[in-house]
């Protein structure tokens, strides 16, 4: 499989459990979160488990400087 880079900012494990998930995805697609100072940048590797996620750190940038 192709690998696509991608920002994950939440994961929901089953959206039958959650059904506002897409709601609140069509109300965040139209909004304006204006600008945010990023100073760092973190790699992570993500091992996905039976019982959650295991995130390790792999590399970290540091931006603007």
């Amino acid at each position: 499989r192709r690998y696509v880079p991608h920002l994950t900012l939440g994961r929901v494990k089953d959206r039958r459990q959650c059904p506002a998930v897409e709601e609140l995805a069509g109300v965040l697609d139209r909004r304006d979160f204006g600008r945010v100072a990023v100073k760092s940048v973190i790699l992570m590797r993500s091992d996905l488990r039976p019982d959650g996620a295991v995130y390790t750190p792999l590399h970290r940038s540091v931006l603007g400087g």
